[in-house]
């Protein structure tokens, strides 16, 4: 699907402006500057000079406590550290496979490299570690049943153009191929035989007799304010003793004032940052608000503007035929 930028630019561009603008580098993808360098290493950046840090910034600057029997001879290496186990494990067949560079690399390294003997020796070693992987044995075998299956399919072709020398042969071949290539004729579904439809007047008694609701037993009437003998030895747990409680109702609180300071706002403090947006903005005398005093005066920048011949285009009344 064509994107909306393509779409601009072969509707607004020629071909020829179209490849320039293509042919520019991004430099956005080329010149990847890191944020985290810097251009001095020693150099500490504005911000932080001008943090204030917080209370729990400040105990997390504070050192541990040192232990008595700390040893700086017995420092561990800033290097991390590597298990004795991993060092000493033994790879697996299946990861030294796997490891083993392909087969195409290996014999377009050897045609480059083909005057330097030492590098054509570690190429054939592996060359000869290839050919003893289950992978390449794996190949071969699919290559060689790929090749018996093509044979055999070549014998087949060879005994049908024996088969089919004479044209009576080939006659009988294609009424064969005719018959194979007729298209299978389902059966009709199976429908059973009801017999003759009757009219509504015939089946009315019938259709009476079904209309009826089936009968059923209800049982013994149970008296209504009879009380079962386990609801009157139940005995209720704590949980159902606080379900029980009524709730209180949001009617149950009075209104709330909307004109009322909360608590936690008159004992607010707050901090530089808020007390120097809360101070009005100093304008220049003259210009203490937005509006300006001749609401029809333009500016002189708008009066030497050149418009473009994008804006020229959207400049344009669109036209919706003869409408009046």
């Amino acid at each position: 699907m064509v994107s909306k930028r393509v779409k601009y630019a072969l509707a607004h561009l020629s071909r020829r402006k179209h490849i320039a603008l293509l042919a520019r580098p991004n430099w956005r993808r080329i010149d990847k500057t890191n944020i985290h360098c810097t251009a001095d290493p020693f150099a500490v950046h504005r911000a932080a000079l001008r943090c204030h840090p917080s209370k729990r910034l400040k105990i997390m600057a504070q050192p541990r406590v040192v232990n008595k029997k700390y040893d700086a001879t017995k420092q561990a290496s800033g290097y991390p550290r590597i298990h004795p186990k991993t060092l000493n494990a033994k790879s697996s067949k299946r990861i030294v496979e796997l490891s083993l560079p392909k087969r195409r690399i290996l014999l377009i390294t050897r045609k480059q490299f083909f005057t330097n003997k030492r590098v054509l020796r570690n190429i054939d070693s592996a060359l000869q570690a290839i050919k003893k992987t289950r992978y390449h044995k794996y190949r071969l075998l699919c290559i060689t049943q790929e090749q018996r299956t093509l044979a055999r399919m070549a014998k087949l072709n060879k005994k049908l153009h024996k088969a089919l020398s004479k044209p009576e042969d080939w006659a009988k071949h294609r009424q064969t191929l005719e018959r194979i290539a007729v298209p299978k004729v389902f059966p009709e579904p199976w429908r059973p035989d009801r017999g003759e439809k009757k009219s509504i007047e015939e089946m009315k008694e019938r259709l009476d007799v079904l209309a009826l609701p089936v009968p059923k037993e209800s049982g013994e009437k149970q008296d209504p304010f009879a009380v079962k003998p386990s609801a009157l030895k139940y005995q209720a747990s704590e949980r159902i003793k606080v379900i029980a409680v009524r709730k209180i109702t949001e009617e149950a609180y009075p209104p709330r004032d909307p004109t009322a300071v909360s608590p936690a706002a008159i004992k607010a403090v707050p901090t530089a940052r808020t007390l120097i947006l809360a101070k009005p903005a100093n304008r220049p005398p003259g210009r203490e608000t937005d509006l300006k005093e001749d609401a029809f005066s333009v500016v002189p920048r708008a009066l030497k503007a050149k418009c473009s011949a994008r804006t020229k285009i959207l400049a344009k009344p669109k036209s919706y035929g003869n409408s009046t």
